[in-house]
């Protein structure tokens, strides 16, 4: 009995331990999956473009965090971030030819309140993407 209670004692203090870290490190998390979630559907997209040979477009509510491809439903992130159009961004969408180019290039730029991580994704008129951690 006395050995129980050492090792529930033990997992109490490992929990007491770690309940902190999770609670800071879960705002980068959630910025790290929203930034990876929007490199993956503009890639999907373009792979898709040149698949299928018609043109993909990923439209984006940058008030609402949210992103679609072509007529789909709308998807949201699931975190407050501050989706903001970068260096010569013009648009509210992104469209890839059957080629593979995209119709514009520049960054979007993925941060939020609760950390100062900063995610930058660079799409280049050739269609290449690039997620950063900034």
């Amino acid at each position: 009995m006395i050995e129980l209670m050492v090792v529930i004692g033990i997992i109490g203090v490992m929990t007491a331990i770690s309940i902190p870290f999770y609670v800071g490190y879960r705002p980068k998390l959630l910025l790290t999956q929203a930034s990876n979630k929007v490199l993956g559907a503009v890639r999907l997209a373009r792979a898709s473009a040149v698949a299928e040979s018609r043109q993909h477009t990923i439209h984006f509510q940058w008030e609402n965090e949210a992103y679609r491809m072509d007529d789909g439903p709308w998807i949201p992130l699931g975190l407050r971030v501050d989706m903001a159009k970068g260096a010569g961004w013009t648009e509210d969408f992104l469209s890839f030819d059957p080629d593979g180019r995209a119709n514009t290039s520049g960054k979007i730029e993925f941060s939020s309140d609760a950390t100062a991580e900063r995610y930058e994704l660079y799409v280049s008129i050739a269609g290449f993407t690039r997620l950063r951690l900034k």
